[in-house]
């Protein structure tokens, strides 16, 4: 009796499908990798991710999503920054860390793409007391929650051509916060503000 199965060297994985009795799928391929890229994937009950590296951080360009069945999180990284879709809460979304930003000559760059929400702490340029923000690069379609770096610095955010405001706001305060939508590219209009600070 032949107890190993050399003889099947030759056989594809399509000859394998034509004696499998519980076979699913047309292509007649079977998958035999670690790695596999699989299209056109019908998931019918529970799928779930088991990610054990990079839970906190991931690398710019990197791409995953885990499931976490005690917190009810599905996550992910975009260009290096980790968001959170949370099935269990009320919001059902949580943004990740803010990005940094310095004042350069009056302007800052927000990062995020059309449909997106970001969040970013702003600081003065030279850490000066206070410094104006006049002008602000961003994505049409892109959302953006901005707040002060630093207390003892105050950022002031201008209303004028590309920056459409109530009136200017000063950010003095790490929880003064701002909430602006970028409807054109490189404008920014104002949502809300609020003034938390001491």
């Amino acid at each position: 009796m032949d107890a190993g199965i050399a003889h099947l060297a030759s056989s594809t994985s399509a000859d394998l499908r034509g004696v499998l009795s519980d076979e699913t799928g047309g292509a007649g391929l079977a998958v035999f990798n670690v790695n596999p890229t699989l299209l056109d994937v019908t998931v019918d009950d529970l799928l779930t991710f088991a990610e054990s590296a990079g839970d906190a951080t991931c690398g710019a360009g990197d791409y995953w999503i885990k499931g976490n069945s005690t917190s009810g999180l599905i996550r992910g990284c975009e260009d290096g920054t980790v968001f959170s879709l949370n099935a269990a809460a009320a919001s059902g979304l949580s943004l990740g860390s803010c990005e940094a930003l310095t004042i350069s000559a009056g302007a800052v760059t927000l990062s995020g793409d059309a449909s997106t929400i970001t969040c970013h702490t702003i600081d003065t340029e030279s850490a000066a007391a206070s410094d104006d923000l006049d002008a602000i690069t961003c994505t049409a379609g892109s959302w953006h929650l901005i707040t002060a770096a630093n207390a003892a610095r105050t950022v002031v955010v201008k209303d004028g051509a590309g920056v459409q405001l109530q009136a200017d706001f000063s950010l003095d305060h790490t929880e003064d916060k701002m909430l602006v939508e970028c409807p054109a590219t490189n404008t920014v209009a104002e949502i809300s503000r609020a003034s938390n600070g001491a």
